[in-house]
């Protein structure tokens, strides 16, 4: 190999031109002037490279931008932390993006936990409303859960569930309802839950997607005792002689469900074994992918009235990660307990995942009935005896899109 050591190299004569005929031409340090003629290789600096394939910009978080020093008008990043590429101003960094895509403004708007996204997330009433462009969002809709009965009631059944991959938008308003979740029934006179309030996003331009209210919980005592039907159905209670039915659901579909009739499952029923052992038990709320549970008498091991009763718990909801990360959605609600006749008292298990409300005890026990988690559509627990019983979780409506 033949190394030439040089200070200058200039054209002959008048010319303006220097021609090095090379396979690969290895520079380091600056180079200035003008380069012209055919690049058939790449011209790599760091991360970022110029070939006749294309242009890369290179890559970095928004922590390693705000890191630069010094940081020229018009540079160009790829910001990974973002998914999108950005300009600098001179003043501040701005995303570069085509004219077409899709703003909007309404709820609360998050981009930072899902890049290359905007998140919508509605917990009350508002206005979806499409300022710029046009394209497609997704749309997760959950109704308000059901109320858990009382006293020793069923569970609430949870909030209807629709999830849908792709709803096309133009520029216009779109109206967002937030359903509250039902009331839970009373301690005196004993009475259901209050059935939830449906949620929807609606539009003259496209199809209405509602989600179902909760089922409420049957009541502890009288003749309302079954669960009622929801977009979850709510569980049936039993304090006397006879069958505290479940409450339907609108079932059906495989997930993500997004048939009009596809929301969540059944409640569970409650169930009463006459003396001599006296059992009541109370049924589960059912839950956006799985039934309530219903209630199921335990036989005592020795003697009657020595045993504890199994009050049915909620059915478990459905996770969704259209924020970015996976949260689970519309849990029923878990059946209330009462005591047995003379017997050992019964506990109620956990609300059914995705904010399903815990039932309540006897009051020796000393736990109260909890009502659905907000922002979830959870079915409220049914109370325990003696106590009123947990309200329905409120909904949610969230909507979210590319950003470029």
């Amino acid at each position: 190999m033949s190394i030439l050591n040089v200070n200058q190299i200039q054209p002959v004569g008048s010319g303006q031109t220097v021609t090095i005929s090379a396979a690969n031409i290895t520079a380091t340090g600056n180079i200035t002037g003008n380069l012209t003629g055919n690049v058939t290789g790449s011209v790599t600096v760091g991360d970022k490279f110029l070939s006749s394939a294309g242009f890369g910009l290179g890559s970095t978080t928004t922590a390693g931008r705000n890191a630069g020093v010094g940081t020229a008008s018009g540079t160009l990043i790829f910001n990974s932390s973002t998914g999108s590429v950005q300009v600098y101003t001179g003043t501040a960094w701005q995303e570069i993006k085509n004219s077409g895509n899709l703003e909007a403004t309404g709820g609360t708007i998050d981009s930072s936990t899902r890049p290359g996204f905007n998140v919508h997330t509605f917990t009350g009433n508002g206005t979806f409303t499409v300022t710029t462009g046009s394209g497609n969002i997704e749309v997760l809709v959950v109704a308000g859960g059901g109320g858990g009965g009382g006293p020793a009631g069923g569970g609430g059944g949870a909030g209807g569930y629709r999830s849908i991959s792709s709803i096309p938008v133009t520029a216009g308003d779109y109206t967002i309802q937030v359903g509250g979740g039902g009331a839970g029934g009373v301690q005196t006179p004993a009475g259901p839950g209050g059935k939830g309030t449906p949620s929807y996003i609606a539009n003259p331009g496209i199809s209405s997607v509602t989600a179902t209210g909760g089922g409420a919980g049957g009541a502890g005592s009288g003749a309302d005792r079954a669960g009622k039907t929801g977009g979850s159905g709510g569980g049936g209670s039993s304090p006397g002689p006879g069958l505290g039915g479940p409450g339907p659901g609108n079932e059906g579909g495989a997930d993500p469900r997004s048939s009009p009739t596809a929301e969540g499952s059944a409640g569970g029923g409650g169930q009463f074994k006459p003396e001599p052992y006296g059992y009541w038990t109370m049924g589960g709320g059912g839950g956006a992918s799985s039934v309530g549970s219903d209630g199921t008498p335990v036989t005592p091991p020795n003697a009657p009235n020595t045993g504890a009763t199994a009050t049915g718990q909620g059915g478990a909801g459905q996770p969704n990660s259209i924020t970015g990360s996976s949260v689970v959605y519309a849990g029923g609600g878990s059946g209330g307990s009462a005591p047995e006749s003379g017997g050992k008292p019964s506990a109620s298990p956990a609300g059914g995942p995705g904010g399903g409300g815990r039932g309540g005890s006897v009051p020796s026990l000393g736990v109260t009935a909890t009502s659905g988690s907000p922002a979830t559509g959870g079915g409220g627990g049914g109370s325990g005896a003696g106590h009123a019983g947990g309200n329905g979780g409120d909904g949610v409506v969230i909507i979210a899109y590319p950003t470029a």
